[in-house]
């Protein structure tokens, strides 16, 4: 591997995120979506969804911790 490039370390994940995506027409899928999240970190987090955000999308992300 190579020299470690992020300003932040991350930390391994896995939990469930919900999320919206809004288009840039400005449209919002009606229901959350899922994916799992694979790291966190203090600038970022990394998840996987089942298909491809395009890259003009703005996420909304809403994280409920339970204990």
């Amino acid at each position: 591997m190579g020299i470690e490039r992020r300003a932040y370390p991350r930390a391994p994940a896995d939990f469930l995120v919900a999320y919206t995506i809004q288009n840039s027409a400005g449209a919002t899928a009606p229901e959350p979506l899922q994916a799992t999240a694979l790291d966190i970190s203090e600038g970022g987090m990394a998840f996987l969804t089942t298909f491809a955000l395009p890259s003009s999308s703005d996420a909304a992300i809403r994280l409920k911790l339970e204990f």
